[in-house]
């Protein structure tokens, strides 16, 4: 965790703030460095995990990477992460900026996205487990319909113009909206099927942490080609507004040809991070056509292991955890009690178990 953060952060800061260190600074070039160092560390523990006979064991573990499906599934979480966070974070932005809708308003005009990407996150794993295959199976065609939607409307409000109509804009959210549903829950339950019982918690951890590595690249990223684009539109005298992404400009001043040309550099540099993440879920639909499973992945598909049971209070004494197979008739008779059970338990005391705990 510590390397993954060192690895991350200064390339974050690097990256956002390049312009103003310059990039030829030695802040920036340090930056780098330092996330380079880092990632190579946080790559070799990963790989051979040189901690593990103390205890100590990687956030990510790589031999997660030699399946390929979960490898897809992982790169598809990472694109998936860069458009939901882009379209989350500046589709109220345009509306509020460039609309000049309300806080309130552009807040409800988000709704129906809202409200698509629940029920379907609700409903598409109901409707997978009523389809044949294994789960990779079925998220892979699940997945791929989801993320053409998604790259669809991303790549058309990519697009947008300040006097779109509503009801295109409500519809391209609801398109969204089935592309999220489709994907976010149904990977967990794809990566789910993929693993151990000792690997899940890893497995579905590693997931969100590629999922919020990509929402922080693409903000990064977002944030600079924002920047980019505004100041190739706005002119000399309006580019101290460059840097203001989502700080709300003070307009009493300008003249309403300045305002126009602030609208227009706000709605190119919104234009160009929709851009970024609709190129984003158009690799993750790509990505589907390499998800297949090999034959070690087919070998425990859906398979989960289970501590053993303990059985017995001479076992939970005793530290010895014992496995009995029950079969239908046991299991319908009733269990009868043995006459000696009363007696000897009396003879404990009703404080036998803490005094086990404690001789051990």
């Amino acid at each position: 965790m510590l390397f993954g953060t060192g690895a991350i952060v200064p390339a974050l800061i690097g990256a956002t703030e390049g312009n103003r260190f310059g990039w030829d600074s030695k802040k920036t070039i340090a930056l780098f460095v330092c996330s380079a160092v880092c990632s190579i560390l946080f790559f070799c523990f990963g790989f051979w995990e040189p901690l593990k006979q103390y205890g100590t064991r990687p956030i990510v573990p790589f031999r997660l990477f030699r399946r390929r499906a979960i490898t897809i599934i992982l790169l598809q979480c990472l694109c998936s992460g860069m458009a939901y966070y882009t379209f989350i974070v500046h589709m109220p932005q345009y509306l509020e900026t460039i609309r000049h809708q309300p806080k309130l308003t552009a807040a409800l005009l988000m709704t129906p996205y809202i409200a698509t990407h629940g029920i379907w996150s609700s409903a598409s794993p109901w409707l997978m487990e009523r389809v044949s295959g294994t789960a990779v199976q079925r998220y892979k065609v699940v997945a791929f319909v989801g993320f053409t939607l998604w790259s669809m409307a991303m790549l058309v409000l990519s697009n947008l113009y300040r006097a779109a109509p509503i009801a295109c804009l409500v519809a391209f959210e609801i398109m969204v909206g089935l592309g999220t549903g489709s994907v976010f829950q149904n990977s967990v339950n794809a990566i789910r099927s993929q693993v151990t019982a000792e690997d899940q918690a890893a497995a579905t951890s590693a997931r969100n942490v590629v999922r919020y590595l990509g929402g922080a690249i693409a903000t990064a990223i977002g944030t600079m080609l924002s920047k980019v684009q505004r100041a190739r539109v706005l002119p000399e005298h309006l580019l101290k507004y460059v840097d203001q992404t989502f700080a709300k400009v003070d307009t009493a001043k300008l003249s309403a040809e300045d305002i126009a040309f602030l609208d227009r550099a706000h709605l190119a540099g919104t234009n160009g991070v929709l851009l970024l993440g609709g190129v984003a879920v158009a690799v993750g639909a790509v990505s589907c056509f390499f998800l297949w499973e090999t034959a070690a992945s087919l070998a425990f598909d859906g398979i989960e292991t289970h501590p053993p049971r303990i059985d017995s209070a001479h076992d939970i004494e005793m530290g010895t955890p014992r496995s009995v197979s029950v079969s239908t008739e046991d299991r319908r008779a009733p269990k009868q009690a043995s006459p000696n059970a009363s007696v000897r338990t009396a003879s404990r005391g009703p404080f036998w178990l803490l005094d086990a705990v404690r001789r051990h």
